[in-house]
């Protein structure tokens, strides 16, 4: 189901393309589109948000709205403001698992056990294959798990919060989104490669493509920009 922010930001998009086809029209695609992002901003609540708009190729229109440090008042920049990359970490994520099996390091097809021992069995085989694919049965956040601050000192700790749950359906039955899937795996990618799960995409991820500008979110760290 589509929402209303993912609508409004589609119809940004729809905007901002026709900043590459001359008209005679005295509205500037560029202003609408800017009307667009703040009522979008007014309702979420949102800090800071960056738009960029490419069309064939070609970067048609970039703005920063609001502020990257509301304290400081530092407004967000667009071509250098970072921000939490939030669930596209799990498509960097699946690229190290797609690394890890053509090294013949990772088996998608076996029980997580093999590569997480701590994580009790369940009834049904969950696999690597089915946690990408968000068919393993794990759940997701409850209530307001995603807010919290508790700080874990590493991956299998975090997995304290949901490993003695029980499964949302039998492993492979159905689809079901879930973060904590991902956070398992990246206790799998740590035990098959021998590294910490940011140390390996650090350097087989962020580095090998020229991510200069991602790095681990650490609260704890002043990270610029």
């Amino acid at each position: 189901m589509l929402t209303k922010n993912t609508v409004r930001l589609f119809l940004v998009f729809v905007t901002l393309c026709s900043l590459n086809v001359s008209c005679s029209r005295k509205v500037d695609p560029g202003d609408q589109a800017s009307a667009l992002i703040r009522e979008l901003m007014s309702e979420s609540q949102a800090v800071g948000i960056t738009v960029t708009v490419g069309v064939k190729g070609e970067i048609v229109w970039s703005q920063g709205f609001g502020y990257a440090d509301l304290e400081q008042q530092v407004p967000v920049y667009p071509d250098r403001t970072r921000f939490r990359v939030g669930n596209v970490a799990k498509p960097m994520t699946a690229l190290a698992v797609a690394q890890l099996y053509e090294q013949g390091l990772l088996d998608l097809d076996v029980p997580i056990q093999r590569y997480v021992q701590s994580f009790p069995k369940k009834e049904g085989t969950i696999t690597t294959r089915l946690l990408a694919g968000h068919l393993g049965g794990i759940r997701h956040y409850q209530g307001n798990e995603n807010l919290s601050y508790k700080r874990y000192e590493t991956v299998l700790d975090g997995l304290a919060i949901f490993k003695d749950d029980e499964l949302l359906h039998p492993p492979g039955s159905k689809y079901s989104y879930s973060s904590y899937g991902y956070n398992l795996i990246s206790g799998m990618i740590e035990n098959a490669s021998g590294k910490s799960y940011l140390e390996y995409m650090d350097e087989h991820v962020f580095t090998a493509l020229g991510m200069n500008h991602t790095e681990a979110d650490n609260i704890y760290s002043i990270i610029p920009d």
